[in-house]
């Protein structure tokens, strides 16, 4: 069995083009639909040249139970419901 640690995301970096889509990405979950793992991901950044930092090219770690505890994390969870 394979664990998932990392999660690569990205963004169309052309402003002029049609699937060019700002985003901010959150949080993620990735589900092993075999065998019924989830993976969390806490992301808090965004994908955009004109926006944040400009990366459109982001690899997101797992997080922790830690991480999964922080309260910033609690905070924009519960505040989102």
């Amino acid at each position: 069995m394979l664990a998932l640690t990392m999660n690569k995301s990205y963004s169309c970096g052309r402003t002029d083009c049609v699937l060019y889509c700002p985003r901010f990405v959150s949080r993620a979950i990735v589900t092993n639909l075999r065998e019924g793992e989830e993976y969390y991901f806490i992301c808090r950044q965004w994908l955009a040249v004109d926006i944040g930092d400009g990366l459109l090219d982001r690899t997101f770690k797992v997080a922790t139970p830690q991480d999964m505890k922080g309260f910033s994390h609690l905070f924009t969870s519960r505040a989102t419901l």
